[in-house]
């Protein structure tokens, strides 16, 4: 069944509102109507994610929670998955798994984590995503890849939707976005950033010749599966000239 796709609101927070504990936030943003808390995976931002989102998931009855997003080089997708499995199936289903390849180079520098190629990174979280996929099944995997071999492993606990909860990719080049294409539930639009570096053109891959290719390359390698994917869009926030940011907001 195509996916309807009627918009969803979302909030990225890196803390609670003023006045407000974490837990109470998240209340907030579910009685004002928001699908989705997203928190960030950045060394210098909030929370702890998996923390932060089984928390929220934990105070609420129908809020979402899901991150914006896990880098892929700083969690082997075998304890990865079975974080997540635990607060699917805690929560009811309301997980979802944002995956990207890290591009923010204070994150590597600061860490002491090697920071690879833009092509090597790519190809570790197309890895990381079919490893964490393999393992929601709740069946015994193997996986014999450039980065991660995983021999028999069984992903427990099972998640609570068949299949594992909904895989959002977002991306701006033709691979990822092939990828995601062919395999995420959710995909993010973006201008190409191999790295946060200053320099590139990633200011003219966001306008709309190149998001209206980036929407070809999608539709071309989806196939029928395009009619089922769902899009995210990101922004920073919205708000007038004259107003400022909403406290927590990210």
């Amino acid at each position: 069944m195509a996916h309807d796709r009627r918009f969803r609101f979302g909030v990225e927070m890196m803390e609670p509102f003023e006045g407000m504990t974490w837990a109470e936030s998240a209340r907030e943003l579910e009685s004002l109507g928001y699908s989705t808390l997203f928190v960030p995976d950045h060394f210098h931002e909030g929370y702890g994610p998996i923390t932060a989102m089984a928390t929220a998931a934990a105070a609420t009855k129908t809020l979402h929670v899901a991150p914006a997003v896990f880098a892929a080089d700083f969690r082997h997708p075998a304890v990865l998955a079975r974080e997540l499995a635990s607060i699917d199936a805690l929560s009811d289903g309301r997980l979802e798994v944002g995956i990207g390849a890290g591009y923010q180079t204070t994150d590597y520098e600061t860490s002491g984590i090697r920071m690879d190629q833009p092509k090597v990174r790519v190809e570790r979280m197309i890895e990381h995503v079919r490893v964490l996929k393999g393992l929601f099944t709740g069946e015994p995997f193997t996986f014999d890849g450039e980065h991660y071999q995983i021999h028999g492993l069984e992903g427990t606990p099972r998640p609570f939707r068949t299949g594992g909860p909904p895989i959002l990719v977002a991306g701006g080049g033709r691979r990822l976005l092939t990828f995601a294409a062919t395999t995420a539930d959710i995909i993010g639009v973006n201008p190409s950033l191999p790295t946060s570096a200053p320099g590139g053109r990633s200011a003219q891959d966001a306008l709309p010749a190149s998001i209206d290719t980036k929407f070809a390359w999608i539709r071309e390698a989806a196939g029928e599966r395009f009619a089922d994917l769902e899009f995210h869009a990101w922004l920073w926030w919205p708000t007038s000239p004259t107003t400022p940011p909403p406290s927590g907001s990210g």
